[in-house]
């Protein structure tokens, strides 16, 4: 069973990523610019989230 990424996401978060896969997919324009104090907060808890996967799985070798 596949879970959706946007489900782990904060409410406020989603429309960031969604918007960011339209534009990657080629159905709409990348507006994401327009939307600097969001996706600063995405940006910075994807990186978050991504060193701490990092360090769980170096932690766990």
């Amino acid at each position: 069973m596949r879970v959706s990424s946007s489900s782990r996401l904060p409410v406020e978060l989603r429309p960031v990523l969604q918007e960011a896969r339209r534009a990657y997919l080629g159905h709409e324009k990348d507006r994401l610019a327009m939307r600097p104090d969001q996706l600063t907060k995405f940006v910075h808890l994807v990186k978050h989230e991504a060193s701490r996967l990092l360090d769980a799985s170096i932690n766990s070798v």
